[in-house]
């Protein structure tokens, strides 16, 4: 899981420019300074967790660390993509990379990994993520089907829906 967040990191850095470029697609940030800064606060968290979840024995810390940096990208993107953005997620790491049911996939399961490391110490901590993980699939699965049949996350038709 560490090589994971460091690559993410590392591509991250030294692809800065396109990082911005896909937070700014997101839609949730628009000021060019805000997009800059927390383009290198997310590199630098990755680059935490990385080195953390490297560091060692998976310590309970640096567990949660790095996957409450998954569940906030995971929620980022749901949002995101409900809103209508149709973008790359921008993690540079191979793999799905568009945000939809792909991506929201790969995250669940890197978050089911963490959870491993957490499993013996709170049995319902796993439990409250597996419903967590569950309703985050079916929102996005849900989202792109509303969005495929031309319909809004109601179901409605934009251009029926009143303003």
């Amino acid at each position: 899981m560490g090589v994971i967040f460091l690559a993410g990191a590392i591509g991250k850095a030294k692809n800065n420019r396109a990082f911005r470029s896909y937070l700014r697609a997101y839609n949730l940030v628009t000021a060019p300074r805000l997009i800059r800064t927390l383009a290198w606060l997310i590199t630098l968290a990755e680059l935490v967790a990385g080195v953390a979840l490297l560091s060692g024995p998976w310590s309970l810390a640096s567990t949660y660390f790095a996957g409450g940096l998954l569940v906030m990208f995971t929620i980022v993107a749901v949002v995101s993509r409900s809103r209508g953005a149709r973008t790359n997620c921008g993690c540079l790491i191979p793999g799905p990379s568009v945000l939809g049911v792909g991506l929201v996939t790969r995250n669940m399961a890197l978050i089911c990994l963490l959870v491993r490391g957490v499993v013996a110490r709170d049995p319902l901590f796993v439990l409250a993520v597996v419903l967590w993980v569950a309703s985050l699939f079916l929102t996005t699965t849900i989202g792109d089907s509303a969005h495929r049949a031309g319909t809004n996350s109601e179901g409605l038709d934009p251009a029926l829906k009143k303003a």
